[in-house]
């Protein structure tokens, strides 16, 4: 933010996205949030800062022992399939 924005002052300073987008909603100015977010609270604007960088991949990591209990499998399987659902917003 501070390449595109060398001037800006520090309003606000939060860890977590949902107050970061709840600040700037409220108009305490710009914030980076994931496309995810926010695409989903019209209130929000888009600004163009170029190109986005590349994706990253996801991974999921189980311990060898726990790879065939069947309920860490289940958990596991439906992980992996809601974010192949929801890969359409984190791109």
């Amino acid at each position: 933010m501070t390449t595109h924005f060398p001037r800006a002052r520090v309003a606000f300073r939060a860890n977590d996205h949902f107050a970061q987008s709840v600040a700037a909603r409220s108009g305490a100015g710009l914030t980076l949030l994931p496309h995810y977010i926010g695409r989903s609270d019209a209130a929000l604007r888009l600004c163009d800062l170029g190109p986005l960088p590349p994706n990253r991949e996801v991974f999921l990591l189980t311990r060898r022992c726990d790879k065939r209990d069947p309920l860490i499998r289940l958990v596991s399987d439906e992980v992996v399939a809601m974010l192949e659902e929801a890969r359409i917003h984190f791109s």
